[in-house]
C-alpha cells in the first residue's frame, strides 16, 4: 500500500493532476449534452473521451512545467504516446480536436515562440484549451443545437474569468519574472471586465432555466455569478480557491439535473 501511495503521489506531482482533474467535468458535460441515454456502448464512448482528455491535460501541464521550471526529464512524452495509442477508439472530430489542443498547448509553453508571452493571446489560448476538452466529449456525436452553443459560451466565459483571476493572483510574480499578462495592462479595468462577463452569463442561465430541463444548474450558475460579481472587487488566493470549489459544486448540480431527467424518463 505504501508503494502504491508513493507512486500515486509522484505521478500526481509530475502531472499536477489535482490542479486540473475537475476539468474532466467539461468533457463529461459535453458528452452528456449529446447523449440522451445511458447504455454499454455510450459508457464505452464516454470512457475513451475521458481517458483521452486525461492524457491531453497530463501532457499540457507536464510540458508547461518542463519549460517553466527547466526540468530535465521529459515526462510529457508518456501521455503523448498513450494518446496516440488511443486514436483507434476515437472518431475523426475528437482526433482533430485533440490535435488542435496539442498544437495550442505546445505553442503556449514552447520556449522561444511561447504564446504565454503575449497578453490577451495567452489568456484566450488558455481558455480555448479547456473548451477543447469540452468539445472532445461533445464530439462523440455529430450535430450542433442552440442548447449546445449556450453551454459552450457559458463555460467559455466562466473559464476566461477563472484565467483572469489566476493572472491577477500571480501578477506580482509574473512582473518579477518579466512577464506581462492581460491583467497587467487591464489594471483597474479588470474588475469592470470581470463583472461585465459575469453579467453576460445571466441571460444564458435564464435560457437554460426557462427553455431546458437544467433547472438546478441554471439557478446554481446565477448564484455563482452573483457571488463572484461581488467577490471580484478584491481578488486574492482565497478568491481563486473559492472560484474553483464553487465551480465544481455548480458542475455537480448539472449532473443532478441530468440524472434526474434520465431517471424520470425511465
Amino acid at each position: 500500500m505504501v508503494i502504491i501511495y508513493n507512486m500515486t503521489k509522484k505521478i500526481n506531482t509530475i502531472y499536477r493532476i489535482t490542479d486540473w482533474l475537475h476539468y474532466l467535468g467539461f468533457a463529461l458535460m459535453g458528452f452528456v449534452l449529446k447523449v440522451s441515454h445511458i447504455d454499454i456502448i455510450n459508457l464505452k464512448l464516454l470512457f475513451f473521451a475521458l481517458v483521452f482528455s486525461f492524457l491531453l491535460l497530463s501532457y499540457a501541464y507536464s510540458l508547461n512545467d518542463y519549460f517553466d521550471e527547466g526540468k530535465k526529464k521529459k515526462y510529457f512524452l508518456l501521455p503523448l504516446i498513450f494518446s496516440v495509442a488511443l486514436l483507434p477508439f476515437l472518431n475523426f472530430s475528437q482526433i482533430l480536436l485533440g490535435a488542435i489542443f496539442l498544437a495550442l498547448v505546445t505553442l503556449y509553453s514552447f520556449r522561444g515562440i511561447s504564446l504565454m508571452k503575449f497578453p490577451v493571446v495567452s489568456t484566450l489560448t488558455n481558455s480555448a484549451g479547456f473548451m477543447l476538452i469540452f468539445a472532445i466529449g461533445y464530439a462523440t456525436e455529430e450535430g450542433v443545437t442552440i442548447l449546445d452553443l449556450v453551454f459552450f459560451f457559458l463555460l467559455a466565459i466562466y473559464q476566461t474569468v477563472s484565467q483572469l483571476i489566476h493572472e491577477r493572483v500571480h501578477l506580482k510574480s509574473d512582473i518579477e519574472s518579466g512577464r506581462r499578462t492581460s491583467v497587467f495592462y487591464l489594471r483597474e479595468k479588470l474588475v469592470l471586465l470581470l463583472r461585465m462577463m459575469l453579467l453576460f452569463t445571466f441571460p444564458l442561465s435564464l435560457f437554460l432555466l426557462f427553455k431546458t430541463d437544467f433547472i438546478l444548474f441554471a439557478v446554481a450558475c446565477m448564484l455563482f455569478s452573483l457571488f463572484f460579481f461581488i467577490k471580484v472587487g478584491e481578488i486574492d488566493k482565497k478568491t481563486r480557491k473559492r472560484y474553483k470549489l464553487a465551480g465544481i459544486v455548480v458542475g455537480l448540480f448539472f449532473l443532478a439535473d441530468y440524472f434526474f431527467n434520465v431517471s424520470s424518463v425511465l
